[in-house]
């Protein structure tokens, strides 16, 4: 018998023993190819904003804090990694001049992907302690049309703030409450819409009695930044107050929500508009109290999938039913939905309405078109929000 093995045989044994690492290789690499195709694409609020505040850190340095929020209304630790890749190597091709402005804003949200892919990855591996289904989720993470759109094509830093939200909410499980609070210090460092996820925090604290001292870690990472912002020439107050500067008069901005399914195409005079935007307010609190008391129901320590499923229910639910969101604060929830599809395949048909509805609302966006009009896509939001709490109540135990 021959045992010297054919280049045949060499090259089976080798895709065998490494299917994983190739497959892993592979979607990084398809991921990327995505990627960089989309990145020239201009959206409108990379013309608008990103563009002219990585010009002016270009322009002017450090110094640049000095003036940045007369016109920029990011928080400071985002306006931070703005300066510092303005220092980066400028180049251009004749076709698009701007190439590594437009590269380097939208790298950052697109090294937030791959993070959140990997969190995924993690959360599934530990749940179904099966390699190949955890491969899978983080694939599904990298080519998912909103994740790739809102980094790649619209330059959005969504995934940012959201991976920090998803790390946190993993240490909140394992109960690490000290770095639970800083990661999700981060994630309200970068945006103010992190705060979706909050409710679920003090159902957390009232559930497990941790200390209330935790809470004073949140703004830690925020009020650094800012120091940090100020100590360039940045006004303090200005900066540390810029995270409730986004404000808005609309009952929805764009987003598939409960106001918009109501009131889209309804005029109001600005005293109406304000009298409603109150009570849509006013009802996300009594939903946050109709939570807490299902919540300290519940019999048993929470699992990882009841977990998820409470995290996602109340990530969804809030700029469901708030007025003045935009079509992208469910970004939390799409990753969440997503994770808890792998946990519990007999609910994915959850999380591919509620992708299909709010990606038909970046297409809106982005593109000026949609397949599915505002009221319809609010339709669709409301039943996938009905889902959500009939699962709720059919995944939990009660005394």
């Amino acid at each position: 018998m021959n045992n010297k093995k054919t280049i045949n045989n060499i090259i089976i044994d080798f895709i065998t023993n490494n299917y994983n690492k190739i497959f892993l290789i592979t979607v990084i690499l398809l991921s990327l190819i995505i990627r960089l195709y989309f990145i020239p694409w201009h959206s409108k609020d990379y013309n608008s904003f990103f563009k002219s505040w990585f010009i002016h850190f270009q322009n002017n340095g450090f110094s640049g804090f000095k003036d940045i929020y007369d016109t920029a209304n990011y928080p400071s630790i985002y306006m931070i990694i703005i300066c510092l890749i303005s220092f980066l190597p400028d180049f251009s091709i004749e076709v698009l001049p701007d190439l590594s402005i437009i590269l380097y804003v939208k790298l950052i949200s697109i090294i937030a992907d791959y993070f959140i892919a990997y969190m995924v990855y993690k959360i599934i591996k530990n749940y179904t302690n099966k390699e190949y289904i955890a491969l899978i989720s983080f694939a599904c993470v990298l080519f998912s049309p909103i994740v790739v759109f809102n980094s790649a094509l619209w330059g959005q830093m969504d995934a940012i703030y959201s991976s920090f939200v998803i790390l946190s909410l993993y240490l909140f499980y394992k109960e690490k409450y000290t770095k639970a609070f800083l990661i999700y210090g981060m994630a309200f460092a970068f945006k103010l819409q992190s705060i979706f996820i909050f409710p679920f925090i003090i159902l957390l604290y009232i559930k497990n009695r941790f200390h209330f001292k935790y809470f004073l870690l949140i703004p830690i990472p925020h009020i650094i930044s800012s120091l940090i912002a100020t100590i360039f020439g940045a006004n303090f107050i200005k900066v540390l107050t810029v995270l409730g500067s986004q404000s808005y008069s609309n009952l929805s901005n764009s987003a598939a929500s409960l106001p918009a399914l109501i009131f889209t195409g309804v005029l109001f005079e600005q005293f109406y508009k304000w009298m409603f935007m109150t009570f849509f307010i006013i009802l996300a609190i009594i939903l946050c109290a109709i939570f807490l008391h299902i919540f300290i129901k519940q019999n048993n320590k929470l699992n990882i999938d009841t977990f998820i499923l409470w995290a996602l229910t109340i990530s969804f639910s809030m700029p469901f039913i708030l007025p003045s969101m935009h079509e992208r604060y469910f970004y939390i929830a799409e990753i969440l939905a997503l994770i808890y599809a792998f946990m519990k395949p007999k609910y994915a048909y959850i999380t591919i309405l509620l992708y299909f509805s709010t990606f038909s609302k970046y297409l809106q966006y982005l593109f000026e078109n949609s397949y599915l009009s505002v009221i319809p896509a609010a339709a669709l939001m409301l039943i996938v929000f009905i889902l959500l709490i009939r699962t709720l109540i059919r995944e939990n135990k009660f005394e």
